[in-house]
């Protein structure tokens, strides 16, 4: 999908196309059609970002209910190629960018709110790009099946439950 400026760049390319056929300048249809041949091929690159790109479940940083814990997520790059410019999020969690060289490894933690204890499943992973120009964004949304563990939360008491012994005890 085109993004702000992806649509900008668009209503300029036919603005010029439309002034070039108008004014019957070859040089202003030539530079329109550039543009337009040139947003083409933005959409090969950023789709060939995305492409092969694996996506793996890691390991959890758990923490109690309330509070925040962690997870990993593993990005394995493809074989012949790197990705670049890659964002992941889910929820309201701000975005991660990462990069992963040819046949390389890369992890990535995202934060995710543990609101209840026990087991708390993951959302589905939004895996985007704007790479190469910014033009388009190309996204996925994985489900990882990953979950991480919140423990219930600790209760201040002015009473310790482990004293130590006296001399007599």
């Amino acid at each position: 999908m085109p993004t702000g400026y992806g649509l900008l760049f668009l209503l300029i390319a036919a603005a010029l196309f439309i002034a070039g056929i108008n004014y019957e300048n070859n040089l202003l249809l030539t530079f329109s059609f550039f543009l337009a041949s040139l947003f083409n091929v933005a959409i090969w690159h950023t789709f060939r970002n995305l492409s092969g790109l694996t996506l793996q479940a890691g390991g959890m940083r758990e923490g109690f209910a309330g509070q925040d814990g962690a997870l990993e997520v593993r990005l394995v790059g493809h074989a012949k190629r790197g990705h670049t410019g890659i964002w992941l999020n889910w929820l309201d969690v701000p975005k991660r960018e990462a990069s992963v060289a040819a046949a390389d490894q890369h992890s990535v933690w995202l934060d995710i709110p543990l609101r209840h204890r026990g087991k708390v499943m993951a959302p589905r992973v939004r895996v985007e790009t704007h790479y190469p120009l910014g033009l388009l964004r190309a996204w996925s949304l994985v489900d990882l099946a990953h979950y991480c563990l919140a423990w219930p939360r600790p209760v201040a008491s002015v009473e310790c439950p482990a004293r130590g012994a006296g001399d007599e005890q």
